[in-house]
């Protein structure tokens, strides 16, 4: 069986979107039939009403595959209006009632009634069992941050039910505190995943000199490579820009694959007899 791989970033905003694109672009191209899994997507109201029933088509199309509802079981559904951010919890379609988000892109199992919680983690734990089950590489992006909720159905639930999935952890490097939020990021995850975490990818640094220098700090202090550093790619578009999905992961991949050694990858997802 494929290992799963898991996107972690150390925020919301982080580039995960953009690192799972590249990733599932890069298998779809060696020929491995690669599948992408997000536990919880939060969603604008207009993109539920006129997106369809696909939470992550981006993802979808990267992997040049066809969209099956386990890949995102749990979707929250932005409410409309001023105040703190609310939404419909929607586990595969159906509506669950209201919840608060932890951070603009998940919520915390803490904050969820028992049953809505119970409903969540089944949900979530049927469709990876569903989708390793088939064979197939598995990327499984991350929400917000793996170390906010006090209860995290997103990032560590998912972790843990993978049991062989390397974690790789993604930064945005355009504002700065790159190393301090990688090294938080990772010095305050539980043990046993923290062992997992394979290496970390630079995203749009401003500066290459200084992402170098940063690398090196980070690789210094924890022994984890920089798996990839990713140049500025703006001018291709947001990972949420659906009409341009298929188009952004070519270049996205490209640029991911340039600076990377992507042993690691083919060696994972070499289906074992």
């Amino acid at each position: 069986m494929s290992t799963p791989i898991v996107v972690w970033g150390t925020g919301p905003n982080s580039s995960k979107s953009h690192v799972c694109l590249a990733l599932l672009r890069l298998l779809a191209r060696d020929g491995t039939t690669a599948v992408p899994f997000k536990a919880v997507t939060v969603m604008e109201p207009d993109r539920w009403r006129h997106g369809g029933p696909c939470p992550i088509p981006h993802h979808v199309s990267a992997a040049r595959t066809t969209w099956r509802p386990t890949m995102s079981p749990v979707v929250v559904q932005l409410a409309d209006g001023p105040g703190p951010a609310r939404g419909l919890l929607r586990i595969h379609g159906d509506p669950c009632g209201e919840v608060s988000l932890l951070s603009p892109d998940t919520l915390d199992g803490a904050d969820l009634t028992r049953v809505q919680r119970a409903d969540v983690a089944a949900a979530v734990t049927a469709a990876l069992n569903e989708l390793t089950g088939s064979g197939a590489a598995v990327v499984a992006e991350g929400a917000g941050s793996p170390v906010d909720a006090a209860d995290d159905l997103a990032n560590i639930l998912v972790a843990r039910h993978l049991a062989e999935a390397r974690i790789v952890l993604s930064a945005y490097c355009w504002n700065g505190g790159t190393v301090a939020a990688l090294l938080g990021t990772l010095e305050c995850l539980p043990g046993d995943l923290r062992s997992r975490v394979i290496g970390f990818v630079q995203n749009r640094p401003m500066s290459t000199d200084a992402a170098r220098r940063w690398a090196d700090q980070i690789s210094a202090r924890t022994g984890l490579p920089l798996l990839a550093q990713v140049g500025d790619l703006s001018a291709v578009g947001s990972a949420d820009l659906l009409q341009s999905a298929d188009g952004l992961a070519d270049p996205w991949a490209d640029s991911f694959a340039a600076e990377a050694d992507l042993s690691w990858l083919l060696r994972a997802h070499q289906v074992s007899s």
